[in-house]
């Protein structure tokens, strides 16, 4: 299984810890076999969010 997951704003939201909240779900899913492909998005840069399945 593989979950294309999005990372809004990753510079400008890290205000209540959300990296690391990230790099917990990232090993969660790793200890269940899950790979993730983790797209940061920054300001001004352009996504597809039919691609994606997790924000």
């Amino acid at each position: 299984m593989k979950l294309n997951v999005c990372h809004l704003y990753p510079d400008l939201l890290n205000l209540y810890g959300d990296r690391g909240n990230v790099i917990a779900f990232k090993q969660r899913c790793s200890w269940r076999g899950i790979n993730i492909n983790l797209l940061e998005v920054n300001p001004g840069e352009q996504i597809n969010f039919k691609e994606m399945d997790f924000l």
